[in-house]
């Protein structure tokens, strides 16, 4: 072979070779969109299933009176899971109150459960309930629930 054979050889082969490349880029582009398509549904399936931001009802996190049981104690429910629901609790202000949070197979950090004003914290079990006791607060007053992360949160209100 001589020289010029070898280079028209070799320009022939990087020839061959781009449109390989252009061939791929299509095969890659839809490789692409079938993986972030799958990354959507995944995320969204782990929203929809790891309880996403709705209460048990189905309705967003929202507000919630503090009930009383029947020795006559001022009860706030909270549920920790992905989270705490609900959102906001109002209680009656110049009363102790008891905390109960539920938990249902919780492995989040909502576990890892504190009340900064109070020097509260509690590592909560994965299922079970813990209760807590929380002293009277005066009208007007703000109590903050939190993961020690701080990526979840829940506050009582007390009126």
């Amino acid at each position: 072979m001589s020289k010029k054979n070898k280079k028209k050889s070799i320009s022939e082969q990087i020839e061959s070779s781009a449109n390989l490349r252009s061939d791929d880029s299509g095969a890659a582009k839809i490789f692409f969109i079938v993986c972030a398509v799958l990354l959507v549904v995944l995320i969204g399936g782990m929203f929809v299933f790891m309880g996403g931001g709705s209460s048990d009802d189905g309705s967003v996190q929202g507000t919630q009176t503090a009930s009383v049981d029947e020795s006559g104690k001022q009860v706030i429910n909270i549920t920790a899971k992905g989270g705490y629901k609900p959102g906001v609790v109002t209680a009656k202000a110049g009363q102790p109150s008891l905390l109960k949070i539920k938990t249902n197979n919780s492995f989040d950090c909502s576990r890892a459960f504190m009340i900064p004003d109070l020097k509260i914290s509690r590592n909560l079990p994965p299922t079970g309930e813990t209760v807590i006791e929380i002293p009277a607060q005066e009208a007007g007053k703000e109590l903050e629930g939190t993961c020690s992360m701080g990526m979840y949160s829940f506050k009582m209100k007390f009126v």
